[in-house]
């Protein structure tokens, strides 16, 4: 399994992040620009970050990167519908994979077969790829997919 560990920094009493770069209030973690969550880094960029605002590092999480590949199967056409995917590294694959193709169309659809069939089986969709990838390679897909 390819696993890919995740940081955030936890700031020093002394830092020198401003108020609203700051999450928490008893432990200080540099709050992500997007939310109100604590941002998380790749290990160098945490490493940057730390020294820049005065913290260490801390693993927040670890998490795998995975490429899906459905076919999509109607009365006229037949479609290949490819997907990234960034999860906590203790997800299942195949459960997954099974989760986001069940609900590929709303939550109405009926399996059978390994595959799902959707408004009364006039679209099928079945599950043609589940594979691990690097997090290079979810960087440069996820710009395309």
């Amino acid at each position: 399994m390819k696993t890919t560990k995740k940081y955030c920094v936890k700031l020093n009493e002394d830092h020198n992040a401003s108020e609203d770069q700051i999450i928490g209030k008893v432990f200080k973690y540099l709050k992500s620009p997007f939310g109100n969550d604590v941002a998380e880094f790749s290990r160098g960029e945490a490493i940057k970050k730390a020294r820049m605002f005065g913290g260490r590092i801390e693993v927040s999480r670890e998490v795998k990167y995975l490429f899906i590949q459905l076919q999509e199967n109607n009365s006229e056409h037949s479609y290949c519908h490819k997907s990234v995917h960034e999860v906590k590294a203790d997800v299942d694959n195949d459960t997954l994979a099974n989760d986001y193709a069940s609900d590929f169309y709303g939550s109405n659809s009926v399996k059978e077969d390994g595959k799902y069939h959707f408004f009364s089986s006039s679209i099928v969709i079945e599950i043609e790829k589940v594979e691990e990838i690097e997090e290079s390679e979810f960087n440069t897909l996820k710009k395309y997919l």
